[in-house]
């Protein structure tokens, strides 16, 4: 039972208690004690009746505002000031206890901050340690970017369930074949940290190069690098060599493809000659420029209810729209960005306006600055969902009070053909999980608290933004709530009074 509940539980017994004793008291002064003088009282009863059951609703009355006077100024802030500790201590080092309370509460919060300051100095000390050492090894790392970006070769570097672990630029534009600001694409394809490389190369063909991989594994001394060749689009062929990834200890981790333009020389059976490779160890001959946690992670539980928080890959979604009535009112923008591996993916983001087609009021333009002119030519509703669909696809949806926002997707269906179904967070019910004792859980409010600035407020990307280093600083402490999974948070969610809001 929560600290608030159990002192209106005690009040609210007390009372009772208190009321059965002087109950008790007069009935026997009536019957037994001094009959006389209950008689007596009798008649004054009966006679102001009225003035004594004011006299009563007073009583009671001042009784309830003491005991409201004493939750608020000392019960309230206690559980406010162990919430916002936590906060100090796990996400943002940067917040102070600020209450409205008793004397001596205020006076704790006072001492509390003056450890905060001195945990914040002993801590700056540190993280500048670490920066300092961590400054030749981001150097490199920038290094190894650079070269991987610039050369002329695609590159995707894989884990054995096929898991997008590393590209670069060159790689993207093979494969998409699609200038990357066009949004509007209904054929566009995604490539992206933490997606599956069979959305965009047949996975027949992969699951085939990859067991051809493991059987030439089998014999060292042999070529170990193998070949296919795919389609572009209907403008030409693509090469793709596929050379196997070892793990110190030897063991088959992942692959790496290497995607070229198709030369002349194509065999008869339309697959290039695979040049000889061999196998890649990691940490064999080459600096740890990089900790490919994803290689040595297990291939995510089919029951994504049981994931833990910290390992799903989410999709944060939000949306602009001319009103707040999804019957009546229409999306004009939407935008959504993608954490894979408890990394906001910053260059990973989907965001368009959408043309309403209909009238956008100077109310809702005070909000979003978005004007009538600057959705004009751009799709409708029904053709943007799709593409949001697939971008994501396979990740558990989150957002700010994303309940209308998918009520805002559902009422779109029959235009979009498309339905969300993936599994939901709202962090707006997460506040009040981790929080209960605080009354607001906006954006604005929750962000202060955490230490996050919010860039762009009332923009579709800009509090997809927020949301999702929201939902980052979250998930640690909800573990300390003891909700790890995603099972856990959505019964959490649930229990709060806001889930019962609806659109």
């Amino acid at each position: 039972m929560k600290p608030y509940k159990k002192f209106w539980f005690f009040a609210a017994c007390s009372t009772f208690f208190v009321v059965l004793i002087i109950f008790c008291i007069l009935y026997l002064l009536w019957t037994q004690i001094a009959p006389e003088i209950g008689a007596i009282l009798s008649n004054i009863v009966q006679d102001n009746s009225f003035y004594i059951f004011l006299s009563a609703t007073t009583i009671f009355g001042i009784w309830g505002l003491w005991l409201k006077g004493v939750y608020n100024l000392y019960i309230l802030p206690t559980v406010k000031i162990a919430d916002e500790i936590v906060v100090i201590q796990s996400v943002n080092p940067y917040h102070r206890i600020k209450i409205n309370a008793g004397k001596e509460v205020e006076y704790l919060a006072g001492r509390i901050n003056e450890v905060a300051d001195r945990y914040l100095s002993l801590k700056r000390d540190i993280d500048n340690k670490i920066q300092l050492a961590r400054k030749e090894l981001e150097q490199e790392k920038d290094i190894l970017a650079s070269i991987i970006s610039s050369l002329a070769e695609g590159i995707i570097v894989c884990n054995l369930s096929g898991t997008v672990l590393l590209f670069n630029k060159r790689a993207e534009g093979f494969l998409t074949n699609i200038d990357k600001k066009d949004v509007h694409s209904i054929k566009r394809q995604f490539i992206g940290l933490g997606r599956d490389i069979s959305s965009i190369i047949d996975k027949k063909k992969i699951d085939s190069a990859v067991e051809e991989l493991r059987l030439k594994l089998l014999h060292p001394f042999e070529c170990c690098s193998t070949s296919f060749s795919i389609v572009r689009d209907n403008e030409g062929l693509l090469n793709i060599n596929i050379v196997p990834v070892l793990s110190r200890s030897g063991e088959f981790a992942g692959f790496i493809l290497n995607i070229n333009e198709a030369t002349a020389q194509l065999s008869i059976n339309g697959l290039s000659a695979p040049p000889s490779h061999l196998p890649i160890t990691l940490g064999s001959d080459c600096s740890d420029f990089y900790d490919f946690y994803l290689f040595n992670r297990a291939e995510i539980n089919p029951a994504i209810q049981d994931e833990l928080l910290s390992n799903i890959t989410y999709t944060v979604v939000d949306t602009e729209t001319t009103g707040l009535d999804p019957l009546t009112d229409e999306i004009i923008a939407v935008a959504a960005v993608r954490i894979v591996n408890g990394k906001l993916l910053k260059n990973e983001i989907f965001n368009t306006l959408v043309n309403p087609k209909r009238a956008i009021s100077e109310e809702s333009i005070k909000i979003h600055g978005i004007r009538p002119e600057m959705v004009e030519g751009h799709p409708t509703i029904g053709k943007i969902l799709p593409i949001l669909h697939k971008f994501a696809e396979n990740t558990v949806l989150v957002g700010h009070n994303i309940a209308f926002d998918m009520r805002m997707f559902q009422v779109k269906e029959h235009l979009s053909n498309v339905q969300f179904t993936q599994p939901i967070l709202d962090t707006l019910l997460l506040s009040a999980v981790i929080h209960p004792s605080h009354r607001y859980h906006n954006l604005e409010e929750i962000s202060e608290r955490l230490g996050i600035t919010i860039k762009g407020r009332h923009t579709a990307l800009g509090d997809s933004f927020a949301a999702a280093e929201i939902l980052l600083k979250m998930v640690p402490l909800l573990a300390r709530n003891g909700i790890l999974t995603l099972k856990d948070a959505i019964e959490a969610s649930r229990k709060t009074k806001y889930a019962k809001i609806s659109y």
